[in-house]
């Protein structure tokens, strides 16, 4: 009897693991492993760029970029303004529709804003709705400083530039952006004993013009991220994505993308006004070659299963 319970005890106890182990299996079957949650939209997505796209519009946002204060930080060391800098960087990020300097001088202006002193949020973002902007950019030079550093053998010459910047949004006067970058030009000088320069002669001029687009080309990629870049896919070959987004719209070797579909639209249940459009993210991809008009990517991240098709929407993050 003792033989048989224990045959029975163990009976038991294989048949309950068994299906257990059987179960688990089944659920992990459910789920594709590489099915992965948490890809979505950029934060700030409007519906009315869909609207824009139907329509044929230019998506890009109006920016304008107030000139900067501390001017005279570098002032008898670089020809260049700092804020014609930061527009020049702004421009060939290819995110914006950039308002003209003089148009901005000449609402300044005719308005008679006082913007020779402190520029806050307000006063930028009352400029930026006259000229018609939808963002604003200002800032201030905060430092323009030079070391010598005597090393062995030549002497090291550091230009250091430092700035602070802000971006504004005109519609709502929030700060959308607020970075501080420092830009550096590094050079080395030889001289002999009695100081007779051997070779490095600088150019001090250009020497704080390089640290100075510097610091304004590391601000640049952080303010190009406030308008991203939006287009469709155009093929689709096996893993390999392409979208009508290339190198003249700033698309490097790496961006990542969200590849979404747009579905019906939204209608608010009371008005029965057009108040949006159904959305859904598919997956995220990574960008591995690039021509002037088109890219191509593959898959890093899948949020379904669906297949992307020619006409599904892309941004980027």
């Amino acid at each position: 009897m003792k033989c048989k319970a224990l045959l029975f005890s163990i009976f038991i106890l294989f048949t309950t693991a068994f299906f257990n182990c059987a179960s688990t299996t089944s659920t992990q079957k459910i789920a594709p492993s590489s099915i992965v949650g948490a890809i979505t939209l950029p934060s700030g997505w409007d519906d009315s760029i869909i609207e824009q796209i139907k329509a044929g519009k230019s998506t890009k946002n109006i920016l304008a970029v107030l000139d900067f204060e501390g001017n005279e930080k570098l002032k008898g060391k670089v020809d260049l303004k700092m804020s014609d800098m930061l527009t020049t960087s702004l421009v060939k990020t290819s995110r914006f529709e950039i308002v003209e300097r003089n148009k901005i001088n000449k609402v300044i202006n005719e308005q008679k804003f006082g913007l020779s002193g402190m520029v806050d949020e307000a006063s930028a973002a009352e400029v930026g709705k006259i000229l018609g902007a939808e963002y604003v950019v200002f800032g201030s030079i905060t430092s323009a400083t030079r070391k010598d550093i005597d090393k062995f053998g030549y002497i090291l010459v550091q230009i250091e530039v430092s700035i602070d910047v802000r971006a504004v949004n005109t519609s709502t006067g929030k700060i959308l952006l607020s970075e501080s970058a420092e830009g550096l030009c590094e050079s080395k000088i030889v001289q002999t004993a009695d100081g007779v320069v051997v070779s490095g002669a600088i150019d001090y001029n250009s020497s704080y013009a390089k640290a100075s687009r510097d610091a304004v080309n590391k601000v640049s990629i952080k303010i190009a991220k406030l308008s991203p870049l939006l287009g469709f896919v155009v093929a689709v070959t096996n893993e390999e994505i392409t979208i009508d987004v290339g190198e003249k719209r700033g698309v490097k070797k790496d961006d990542l993308f969200v590849v979404f579909r747009v579905g019906g639209e939204i209608i608010h249940p009371s008005t029965g006004g057009h108040i949006g459009w159904k959305k859904e993210v598919l997956r995220e991809i990574r960008i591995t070659s690039t021509e002037k008009l088109m890219s191509t990517g593959k898959t890093t991240r899948k949020k379904t299963e669906k297949i992307v098709q020619p006409g599904d929407f892309v941004i980027s993050i």
